[in-house]
This record gives C-alpha cells, structure tokens and sequence, in this order.
C-alpha cells in the first residue's frame, strides 16, 4: 500500500496526524486495529514526507528580528533531532561562536543571536539553519556533561 492510500485508509478509521519536529504524533478517538498501526509504523519515513513536504529549492537565510541593541535574532525550527551531533557540527558551531554568535536550544527550535556589527557569513546561518537538529543534539550534549561535572564538584 502507498503511503498517500495508508494516509488516507488511517484518516477515515478515525486516526489525525501531526508533525513535531521528526516525530509523528497519531491521534484516535478509540484503538485503531494493530495492523493498522503496524503499517503506520513501517511507512513512517513516507508519511513524514506527504505531511511535511521538503522544497527543492535552496535554503536562504531567514529574516532576523532586530533587537534594540543591535543585535539580530533568529529562530530555525528543526525538522529532527537525532540522538547525537554529527562530528562536524562541532566545527560549525566554533566557527559560529568565534563570531560572537549564542546558540541556544529550545525544544525543537535553535535560537541564533548575532551581535552587532555581526560577522557571521550567510552561508553559515543557511548553514545552521539546515543542520539546526544536529546543532540543538550537540547543546543538549554539552548541558548533559556541564549537569554531571557540576554534580561530581559538590560532595
């Protein structure tokens, strides 16, 4: 079965969908049969791609909010977060940082604040905005490792 006639079969059993982040939330008002759900698990992927449909076109850079102080806020929403930051992402996030740049993590979204007078490049923002889940798994990392250095230094 193709993952629109699954979308379609699971909607009329009575089944919503949402997206957040990469996971897919199914909603029902009663239990939908087991291979029903079997399905939905195997076609994940596909349904994912039917209800967030990716564009073709390049990414640009998102229009920041400009902050009284000169500074400029973004805010890249990422698609997933996997449950570790890819090698490089390390180096996009020091050359971000030699900049002056605070990346923050918020739930799913990955909060950029340039400075004034910023020298970040607009390659690296389109840069940090499409790897924006790697970046938000590498912040989480170094909270998880600042939370067990501090909880080894009070004894």
């Amino acid at each position: 079965m193709s993952a629109a006639r699954l979308l379609e079969t699971a909607r009329a059993a009575g089944l919503s969908f949402e997206v957040v982040g990469g996971d897919l939330i199914v909603e029902a008002d009663r239990d939908p049969p087991a291979d029903l759900l079997a399905a939905l698990r195997e076609h994940k992927a596909e349904l994912l791609e039917l209800l967030v449909p990716r564009h073709a076109e390049p990414l640009e850079p998102c229009e920041p909010v400009l902050l009284s102080d000169g500074r400029r806020w973004h805010r890249l929403r990422a698609v997933e977060i996997p449950a570790s930051a890819p090698q490089d992402i390390v180096a996009l996030m020091d050359n971000s940082r030699s900049r002056h740049v605070v990346l923050v993590a918020d739930g799913h979204d990955l909060i950029v604040v340039e400075p004034w007078l910023s020298t970040l490049l607009a390659e690296t923002l389109i840069e940090l905005r499409g790897n924006a889940g790697g970046v938000i798994a590498a912040l989480r990392g170094e909270s998880r490792r600042r939370l067990n250095n501090f909880g080894r230094g009070c004894r």
